[in-house]
């Protein structure tokens, strides 16, 4: 059995997801082109213009999976080897050491019945050239306060 993103098959042929997260209400899918043999890259809109990678970040509110809900599509320079979601922010890690954070926000009601929409903008990117080892997984943590002085 294989695990499915989208109801409509056609839909699914569309994307090759790489990663997965849930922000909140939504889902976070890091589409990319095919595997070899395969069709999604092929049937996918864009992705393959000047400056991307075919990699794309794909926002779904996570009670409707499918593309005419699609709130936000986010195409991406690197393909992304690590993705890390928490609260309203998406972290992802490209090689050799591109680190891109994201902040997402939405327009609109997140219901069903609402017609929302989800922007996304570049909070902080660092690149470093050289770290030895390649990044195999990155984590966003949440800050704790400091402890009361006692």
């Amino acid at each position: 059995d294989r695990w499915r993103l989208f109801g409509d098959i056609s839909q699914e042929r569309q994307v090759s997801c790489r990663a997965l997260c849930w922000l909140d209400s939504m889902v976070v899918c890091c589409s990319g082109p095919a595997p070899e043999g395969g069709a999604a890259a092929a049937s996918r809109p864009g992705g393959s213009g000047p400056g991307t990678s075919g990699y794309e970040l794909l926002l779904l509110p996570r009670f409707h999976l499918d593309m005419s809900s699609l709130l936000c599509r986010h195409p991406l320079a690197q393909p992304p080897v690590a993705m890390d979601c928490i609260g309203s922010h998406i972290l992802l890690a490209s090689e050799p050491l591109e680190i891109r954070l994201y902040e997402v926000e939405v327009k609109g009601s997140l219901t069903p019945t609402g017609n929302p929409k989800a922007r996304l903008s570049l909070v902080r990117e660092i690149s470093m050239l050289d770290v030895g080892r390649p990044l195999l997984d990155v984590a966003l943590v949440v800050a704790l306060p400091p402890a009361p002085c006692t």
